[in-house]
């Protein structure tokens, strides 16, 4: 059973039970089988009773909620529902914590007996032993002994049975108590109103924290005194406070000071309250002034007599003031409250006026009063329900005027169902404060105007809607708003506006597309992160505006962008330097770019080496605000820096870059210098040191200058001058880029592993041997310049490929046929693949041709590898020149796709397909995926049975055959015979009719 209690620093007591000399190997599992009872003897006290029973088998934790109890020691079995605990020398413990809640205020073990004497009835052993307090700072409190009936139970080599423990406790109270050391209780002048109540260095507020009664000697007051006289005001704590003090205070009496001042120059004396006049007909003006506090209502006097000591001498006027209470009233003191004195402090979520301050006085609920008005019906009861109020602040006692204060009460919400509910259509709107965290699969549409508060919570969902206008803040910290879907995750529809102030924001898939406004609407952030591990913001439609926050994740368009896009602020993961608004500054600052204000906000300026060590341990923009001088330190930067030396000196021992570095001055005659030997600034890991502008000296001749001590590392010179009285750049691993700037002082190469790339720059030595292709070095006096050599451009040229072949038969530019491997080079491509060598198989490619030397830029030939068709099988039909197939291997051709027809007669070409008898030559012509040619000879014979045929007489010989009027030679012909029925037969001998 639970108790709801203030919560207050918890802590552990330990019982320890001086157990046996054998170890014990502590079991940290739960125990379940202990059974936690709750009683309660007042309301004060609570007590948690811990049962053993048979089943318990190890030592370990169990808890009812509010006590939880911990065994270790040496266990030996259970027995009777008890714990068999070898108790002495401190070996067994019995730990007991209590919630934040709670606080023990006593412990009670009871032990059933011991192992060698479990005969005995364990009911006449049972001892009931109170061990100690447990107090508020969680004392450890060791007991070595354990009593019953006041025979000490503790042997060092004995176990006893532990049968039950029973702790009390109670709520323990947060609350600051009000105490003469700590309240100082300030009075109003002359009245019974408390200006102020200070606790430490908090000043209470009258209407939460404490309440004011007041009291004459012992007698207690109903209302706050205004009589003179001498009481006492009692402050009681109220809220989070408690307890009393006293402030005694004075009542003071109406008193007055009289003057008297001269009309005409003759002397007036006061005395007393008399005043005396030096002469006879002299006029005076006489004033009163009140004290206390007061000042006149009215006043009067009276002469108290006229002393005429002869007819010339000086009259003595006497005057009596009679001033009775009634003729004062309380100064007019009072202040006036205005929106520029005056603080007014509402409570969280409520129209609870927290407090109101003029100046530095904190005032009482007895100094103003509290109405509220509604922008739609005027002035109303104190709301409750959400929305947008005003309250109104009317000076009263001592203070006049009013001021007021607008404050929403918002829309909380703990569960998704009532986040919807409250954004619906119809729905409260407004501001909507998450109570709790909400983590969702659903999208939620935003269909009423609101602010959402993430109010230091987290919130998940797949994504949102917004049709109507939408702020995103988070009023307290840490507060996320977490989007998990693919595509955009936060729509804008219509012309509505979606704006976040502050918060986190996080799209969490990689196909995130963000934010994406879908008709004529409004992205506008002013603050708050927004991450997203793919895209940030989708450039579609609309207006996009960013004026300040933390974007990571750059922007996705599908090159339908027709949105119109604002950066004046900001920090981004991405080079947005193309995309700020004309006129606003970027500065890439270590691993983001800084927009406008951003810049400021990202820049850390420093004028001492601990100031500079403190900054580069958290990167970013730093700038020099002074010369610092620090010959004997080294500067380790471990975060992504940009180092401007802002037109100062900075000297150092020397540097390490542990992570990206840039270096540059921003000013103008700013110089970094490195007195030391070896080198002076050394590259570590996988990073980068950029030099952009500004003078780096290495002043030592033994200086080995830059070096990189990995090969992923890289140096990059743009700009600048680096000057060496030893080496500049120590060629050792990773990459070194020289695109700028002056350099003097050679390259140590000994030990040269570096890829070095150089393509601009200005050098005290000949670098022509180690410049890039495409650059020449000019000597210039004592220097040497580097540029872009002047090269001819190939992309004009006319590429030949060999017949059916990768082979490049030539490449000629202009009238120069170049020479392969010395003016260009030759690669290979199928398509968009890229090919290790020259292709040999059938299909279709490209050969990319790449200038060299004095040639630049590349041309491309596409060329196809076919078939060749030379070994075909050609079938012809009967005594025809028709083509019946064309067989290649095992694939039969199709005429027309994989190859064409042509006949030639005696080396002649014919104009179509010859059919007259003869001799002739079909050509089979690759075409399609098939190159060259297959040829076939072939005969059209005459048809004999349009033959004359003689016969000899009476004889079947053939005298002769004449085709067309030739005799056709016996050798082309056979002769065969038939009988008038068309048998085939031998040659016949004897008389009869034949065929």
């Amino acid at each position: 059973m639970k108790r709801s209690w203030k919560r207050v620093t918890a802590g552990i007591m330990a019982l320890s039970m001086v157990t046996g000399s054998v170890p014990f190997e502590p079991i940290s599992q739960a125990v379940t089988s202990w059974t936690a009872i709750m009683a309660s003897a007042d309301s004060s006290l609570q007590t948690a009773t811990f049962d053993a029973n048979a089943e318990t088998k190890k030592s370990g934790t169990t808890t009812d909620g509010d006590v939880s109890i911990t065994f270790s020691g040496r266990y030996n079995s259970s027995i009777w529902g008890s714990w068999l605990y070898k108790l002495g020398n401190g070996e067994g413990t019995i730990n007991l914590s209590a919630t934040n809640e709670k606080k023990i205020k006593d412990v009670t073990v009871y032990l059933s007996g011991q192992s060698d004497s479990l005969s005995t009835n364990p009911e006449s052993l049972k001892a009931n032993n109170t061990v100690g307090t447990y107090n508020a700072e969680g004392q450890v409190l060791s007991f070595t002994n354990v009593n019953s009936n006041d025979v000490n139970l503790i042997s060092p080599h004995e176990y006893y049975l532990v049968k039950k423990i029973v702790v009390t406790y109670e709520a323990v109270s947060t609350k600051t108590a009000l105490t003469t050391e700590n309240t100082t209780v300030t009075m109003a002048t002359n009245s019974a109103d408390v200006a102020s109540v200070v606790v430490g260095e908090t000043t209470l507020s009258a209407t939460t924290d404490y309440t004011v009664s007041y009291k004459q000697g012992e007698t207690d007051l109903e209302s706050a005194p205004t009589e003179p006289g001498t009481y006492t005001a009692v402050i009681t704590g109220t809220g989070d406070y408690e307890g009393s003090v006293e402030k005694a205070f004075e009542i003071k009496a109406v008193t007055y000071d009289i003057t008297a001042v001269k009309s005409y120059g003759q002397t007036v004396n006061t005395d007393f309250g008399s005043v005396r006049t030096s002469a006879s007909g002299d006029n005076y003006v006489y004033y009163a002034t009140a004290k206390n506090g007061y000042e006149f209502l009215n006043w009067t006097y009276i002469v108290d007599g006229i002393e005429k000591t002869s007819t010339n001498s000086p009259l003595a006027i006497n005057y009596n003031y009679a001033a009775p209470t009634a003729h004062f009233v309380k100064a007019s003191t009072k202040t006036t409250l205005t929106a520029e004195n005056t603080t007014v402090t509402m409570a969280t979520n409520s129209a609870d006026v927290e407090s109101v301050v003029v100046g530095e006085t904190t005032l009482t609920t007895n100094d103003y009063t509290v109405t509220y008005q509604d922008s739609q019906v005027g002035t109303i009861e104190k709301p409750t329900e959400p929305g947008t109020y005003t309250a109104v602040i009317t000076g009263t006692g001592n203070y006049d005027g009013s001021v007021t204060k607008e404050f929403t009460i918002p829309t909380v919400v703990t569960t998704i169902e009532q986040l919807k509910a409250a954004v619906d259509e119809g729905g409260t709107g407004g501001l909507i404060k998450l109570g709790a965290d909400i983590t969702s699969t659903s999208k939620v549409d935003f269909e009423t105007a609101s602010t959402l508060d993430l109010n230091g919570h987290h919130l998940t969902l797949k994504y949102l809607n917004s049709y109507t206008d939408l702020v995103i803040q988070d009023s307290a910290e840490n507060g996320t708003l977490t989007l998990t879907d693919n595509g955009y995750v936060i729509g804008v529809y219509g012309s509505n506006s979606v704006t976040i102030e502050s918060g986190a924001i996080e799209f969490a898939s990689i196909g995130a597309e963000g934010i994406n406004i879908f008709d004529d609407g409004f992205v506008t952030i002013n603050g708050g992160t927004v991450t997203s591990a793919g895209y940030s913001i989708r450039r579609n439609k609309g207006t996009v505006t960013i004026n300040g926050g933390t974007i990571t994740g750059g922007f996705y368009s599908d090159g339908s962008t027709n949105d119109t896009l604002s950066i004046t602020g900001g920090t981004f993961s991405f080079d947005v330097t193309s995309l700020v608004a004309e006129g606003v500054p970027v500065e890439h600052i270590g691993d983001v770019w800084a927009v406008g204000d951003s810049i400021a906000e990202n820049t850390k300026v420093v004028t001492t080496i601990d100031e500079l060590k403190a900054a580069v341990a958290a990167g970013g923009l730093i700038k020099l605000g002074e010369d610092i001088i620090s010959s004997n330190s080294k500067v380790d930067f471990k975060k992504a820096s940009t180092l401007d030396l802002n037109g100062h000196n900075l000297t150092l021992k020397y540097l390490t870059a542990r992570a990206d570095l840039v270096i540059k001055d921003s000013v103008g005659n700013g110089k970094l210098t490195i007195p030391g030997g070896g080198y002076a600034i050394l590259v570590c890991g996988d990073i980068s040191v950029t030099i952009e502008s500004g003078a780096i000296e290495f002043t030592d001749t033994w200086s080995y200058g830059f070096k990189i001590d990995t090969n992923d590392g890289s140096v990059t010179i743009n700009g600048g001058t680096i000057t060496s009285a030893g080496y500049s750049i120590s060629r050792n691993k990773g990459a070194v880029t020289i695109t700028g700037g002056s350099i003097t002082g050679g390259f140590d190469d000994e030990f040269a592993n570096d890829t070095l790339s150089i393509t601009g720059g200005t050098f005290s030595f000949d670098v022509t041997s180690l410049l890039t292709d495409g650059y020449t070095a000019t000597k210039d006096g004592d220097l040497w310049v580097v540029g872009q050599q002047t090269k001819t451009s190939i992309e004009n040229a006319t590429v030949t490929m060999a017949t059916n072949s990768a082979d490049v038969a030539s490449v000629v530019v202009g009238e120069t046929t170049l020479i392969e491997g010395t003016d260009y080079s030759v690669a290979y491509k199928q398509g968009e693949t890229d090919l290790d060598e020259a292709p040999t198989e059938v299909g279709d490619y490209t050969a990319v041709i790449t200038g060299l030397d004095n040639y630049q830029g590349t041309v491309t030939k596409d060329f196809s590898i076919k078939t060749e068709i030379d070994d075909a099988v050609i079938t012809l039909g009967e005594n025809s020149s028709e083509v019946k197939t064309v067989v290649l291997g095992e694939t039969e051709l199709t005429e027309d796709t994989d190859y064409t027809v042509s006949y030639e007669e005696d080396g002649e070409e014919l104009e179509e397909a010859p059919t007259a008898p003869g001799s002739y030559t079909v050509i089979i012509t690759g075409t399609g995926g098939y190159i060259g040619t297959a040829t076939e000879d072939f005969v059209i014979k005459p048809d004999v049975k349009d033959a004359d045929i003689t016969l000899a007489a009476n004889s079947p010989d053939v005298d002769s055959v004449e085709y067309d009027g030739d005799e056709v030679p016996d050798t082309e012909y056979i002769i065969s015979y038939k009988n008038l029925d068309g048998d085939t037969i031998s040659k016949p001998q004897v008389g009869g009719t034949y065929v």
